[in-house]
């Protein structure tokens, strides 16, 4: 055990200046005005005039289309606050289920396809059921609030 700044004492690795984490990239008034941006800076009174990120872009979808089904699938996750990690799983799992079954959209398909589609991950593939219930819970969320949304939707 060592001794740094004022004779506090350091327990385990030195203060290393090299094993420090790499300080945040500083944008400076040559890269800002290289860089091409239509944000309006915010005045902060520590930091002065820092500029605002620009707004992410909105969806394009042609006028009278309806959005992708997994991109439902995203925006239903996202509108009900689920982790990034929790999306992923599930658009893997519908995105299995769809492959599984010759690329049929989910609508033409009911519970004996989801039955069919837990049995082989069950059977042939031998997975937990934990990873069942994973996956499970995947295909509920399509068939509950991506599917019948999209149904109620479409029937107005």
């Amino acid at each position: 055990m060592g001794t740094a700044h004022g004779g506090i004492p350091v327990i385990g690795r030195a203060l290393d200046p090299m094993r420090q984490p790499m300080a945040r990239r500083v944008v400076r008034p040559a890269d800002a005005a290289s860089a091409p941006s239509t944000a309006t800076p915010i005045t902060c009174p520590a930091h002065g005039s820092v500029p605002t990120p620009p707004a992410l872009p909105a969806t394009t979808q042609p006028a009278g289309r309806q959005p992708k089904l997994l991109d439902r699938l995203r925006e239903a996750l996202r509108t009900r606050h689920y982790s990034p990690r929790t999306e992923q799983t599930y658009r893997h799992w519908v995105k299995r289920f769809i492959f599984f079954h010759n690329v049929r959209h989910p609508a033409e398909m009911a519970e004996p396809e989801i039955n069919a589609f837990l049995t082989h991950l069950a059977v042939k593939e031998k997975v937990s059921a934990s990873t069942q219930n994973q996956a499970l819970s995947a295909l509920l969320f399509l068939y509950r609030h991506v599917w019948t949304e999209k149904s109620a939707t479409s029937a107005t």
